[in-house]
């Protein structure tokens, strides 16, 4: 048994041919999806890259682990251990299969990227430090993957972390990619209209005025695929090929693993998974080509499992997050899943049985700081929309389930931030579960008829999160 990992930074999965897109550039990552089990409703618990990886890799939600953003307190990872010792009830998704015997493999430079030398934990071989920490080109990866497929692919019983980054800022895929993108029709969204609007209205970072925000008013980009501001279609049709661009050249990377492992004679007996750590916003709330608001663009993921001996060609709809593949394929295995595990396996849909789905009913929208199981409600980010909904599925009011962060554990290990989520239940009842910062207390609040703007309930900051 051999498993290959892609995960590919910034990826949505609205701009993949197997999830409709209408721009072919992805013929390979298509023919994994129609092998295997498409996931359509697969969300990160936590985002951007940091949070979103730390929770896949740990088990843990953010809340748990500690990583809820890129900077500051919030980005310092709470290994479950200490001194020598690791909790064998939360441990990190490698040391499990390492202990197990297998030979884990990562060709990623994440770690340096993002300080976080914690990832490498479990992991037997980490050629992360052999890449720059991104931008690294697919070519670049692969340079070091090929090899050792060459000489070790045959062997059994390995786990490939590949990742690849050519889907993020900035767009440098080969042109030839970047034609093949260009050369078909761009998405309709967002139209002239709404880019005009959001470039007279909406300012700051990553924004379609302030794109490139913290540069001289007389600098100009070097990049053709990124202008200096998106003022119109064509700028943006500028940015969007570069950004599918990049997705066509990780295509074609993927092309060879796969066609290295047809050489060798195991691609029928290893499992291909490819998946995302965030989505990108492409004018949803006027943020482009960056993953930094609450909406579906961005924490929406693809999630494709082409697994040996399995059912192929088939779609699950269920809600999931990302972090439920750490016991998924804990449960494929037939090994136990750790206690300390937030994940649900969602196993039994690569089955072709049916899932509920690990998120209940609803539909919801993460704040990006680790969002909890709920009932049927909605989660909403009233600090990025203006607008709010009911969950139809609500009747009666229920409780919002929030990770709570055990006192004796984390006793002197405080919270970085708050995490604020506000749901809809019923047509009079507006819930609100706050957890304050540095503190593993949270306090509830209903109140009846609130207005359609629920965003005066925010607290005012504590001094040290300031």
């Amino acid at each position: 048994m051999r498993i290959l990992y892609i995960d590919i930074d910034s990826l949505r999965p609205d701009h993949l041919g197997c999830y409709g897109y209408g721009r072919h550039l992805s013929p390979t990552i298509d023919a994994i999806a129609a092998r295997g089990t498409l996931f359509t409703r697969c969300y990160a618990s936590d985002a951007p890259c940091l949070p979103s990886r730390a929770a896949l890799f740990s088990g843990r939600l953010g809340i748990r682990n500690g990583v809820t953003c890129h900077e500051g307190p919030g980005a310092e990872f709470r290994y479950a251990g200490r001194g020598h010792w690791h909790d064998p009830e939360a441990p990190m998704l490698m040391r499990v299969f390492q202990k197990a015997g297998w030979r884990t493999v990562c060709f990623s430079g994440f770690a340096q990227r993002h300080l976080a030398w914690w990832f490498s934990a479990g992991f037997t071989e980490f050629y992360g430090n052999q890449l720059p920490g991104g931008p690294e080109s697919a070519e670049e990866v692969n340079a070091l993957v090929l090899p050792w497929l060459r000489q070790h692919g045959r062997s059994d019983r390995w786990f490939l972390h590949v990742n690849y980054w050519d889907v993020h800022t900035p767009y440098n895929a080969p042109e030839a990619f970047i034609r093949k993108a260009a050369d078909q029709p761009p998405p309709a969204f967002p139209d002239e209209a709404t880019i005009a609007r959001h470039y007279e209205t909406i300012y700051g970072p990553r924004t379609a005025r302030d794109w490139w925000s913290g540069r001289t008013t007389d600098w100009r980009s070097r990049n053709k695929n990124m202008p200096d501001q998106i003022r119109d279609r064509a700028s943006f049709i500028q940015f969007v090929n570069g950004y599918d661009g990049g997705i066509a050249y990780v295509d074609w990377a993927v092309g060879q693993l796969l066609e290295t492992l047809e050489d060798l004679g195991v691609r029928e007996e290893t499992a291909i998974i490819v998946s995302s750590d965030h989505g990108e916003a492409i004018g949803e709330l006027g943020m482009y080509f960056e993953h930094g608001t609450a909406t579906e663009g961005v924490h929406r993921l693809p999630l494709i499992i082409d697994w040996p001996g399995l059912p192929g060609g088939l779609r699950c709809e269920a809600l999931l997050y990302q972090l439920d593949l750490a016991p998924t394929l804990l449960d494929l295995l037939g090994w136990p899943v750790p206690s300390g595990w937030d994940g649900q396996s969602f196993a039994p849909a690569l089955r072709g049985e049916p899932l509920a789905g690990a998120l209940s009913h609803g539909r919801w929208v993460s704040l990006g700081k680790g969002l909890s199981r709920g009932r049927p409600f909605q989660a909403l980010p009233p600090h990025t929309t203006r607008r709010w909904e009911r969950s139809s599925a609500a009747s009666t009011p229920a409780q919002v389930l929030i990770p709570r962060i055990p006192r004796a554990r984390h006793r002197n290990r405080p919270m970085a931030c708050s995490t604020r989520l506000l749901v809809a239940g019923t047509p009079q009842t507006l819930r609100s579960r706050v957890y304050r910062p540095h503190s593993s207390e949270s306090r509830s609040q209903t109140l009846a008829n609130s207005p359609k703007d629920p965003s005066f309930l925010f607290p005012t900051p504590c001094t040290t999160c300031r």
